[in-house]
Order: C-alpha cells, then structure tokens, then sequence
C-alpha cells in the first residue's frame, strides 16, 4: 500500500482561483494513478457543470487536469498502464446483481455467503450458479449474522470473501462488523436497497 500527498488545495487555488476545486484536483488525482483518459472526465466535469457557466466547467477542468498531471508527474511508478477505452459491438444485457457478481468473480472473489432478502437474493443465486465453473463457494446462511461471520471466516483464512444484504438484514450484522475492524479482516459487503423499486411503484 501507499500513501500519497497530494496539495489538493495548492493546485486548486493555483488553477481553478479557489481552493473549492479540490474535490476537482482529487478526482483528477485518482484517475492519474489510473492513467485513465483525461478526455473522458472532462466530458463528465462539463454535463455535470454545464448550467454553472463556461467559466466555472473550464475551472473545474483545469483543477482536475492538474491534479492528474501532479500524480502522472510525481508518481509516475506506481500509475498503472495507461487504459485503452474502445465501444465494442458485442453488448450484454445484464441487471446490477448480474454486474455486481461478475464483477466480484473478476476480482477474485471465492466466498459468498448471504441470507436470501429482496433485492439483494439475486447475487448470491447468480453466484451460485457459477460456483462450480469457477471455483467459488456461495453459502445460503441460515440468517444475516451468520452469513457475515462466514465471510469474516473466509477472510480471515486467505480467501477473498463477500456478502450481501438488505434493509433490516445490515443491522443485524453490526455487530460482526465490529469483530471485522478489531481483526483487521477485509470484507466486501454489499448492500442493496428498494429505493429504485419503490420509486417505479
């Protein structure tokens, strides 16, 4: 791991007039160490800042630009390999759940474990499915404190783990996430709410 100094309001005030863009300059920042394309925040920056004017879209630019220039500058060593963006006529078709697992089996992910509640069940039966291909394990708890010290279990022992939940489910897992800090053991939780439901209902 490394930590990395970055003068958010140094670059903000010397490029954007006022130390209010260093959320600028910090975005910019993590997208240097990703060597990302610059081309494509700052279409970001200018749909997100459009109805502020010109001025503030382009102040908002130059701070992002700078704080990507410091990290692209100054840590040049640690920035990943630049990444080559491209559109592809292949397209999936998939639901968040859907991403969430993939992304998760991208990532190395070998345990899951959860207790099935709405909308969150859709990522451990995704897993499931794929459990055997892949190589991982998805555990179905018999409830929410459980399935998070499963994962803390895994976790603990070397496997990179996960769990989900929702709504009511998180509270009951509180408590573990407590066990989780004082051990220093990661964990992924992933947490699902109804808001998009309930706004289409």
């Amino acid at each position: 791991s490394h930590l990395l100094s970055v003068p958010l309001e140094r670059l903000a005030r010397e490029e954007g007039g006022n130390k209010l863009f260093s959320n600028s300059v910090a975005v910019g920042a993590a997208l240097g160490v990703l060597s990302y394309e610059f081309d494509i925040l700052a279409g970001v920056v200018k749909e997100v800042f459009d109805k502020r004017g010109e001025e503030i879209v382009q102040s908002n630019i130059k701070a992002a630009q700078a704080g990507y220039d410091f990290m692209q500058k100054n840590y040049k060593d640690i920035c990943l390999s630049p990444l080559k963006s491209g559109r592809s006529d292949k397209k999936m078709l998939i639901s968040g759940n859907e991403s969430l697992s993939l992304g998760a089996m991208a990532a190395g992910c070998k345990f899951m474990s959860a207790y099935p509640m709405t909308p969150s069940t859709g990522i451990i039966t995704y897993l499931a499915g794929k459990a055997k291909q892949y190589g991982l394990v998805a555990e179905q708890a018999e409830d929410e404190i459980a399935a998070i010290n499963m994962a803390i279990g895994a976790s603990f022992a070397g496997v990179r783990a996960m769990v989900a939940t929702s709504g009511g489910g998180f509270s009951l897992m509180a408590e573990a996430l407590g066990l989780a800090a004082m051990t220093e053991t990661p964990l992924v939780i992933i947490y699902s709410n109804h808001s998009l439901l309930l706004l289409l209902l």
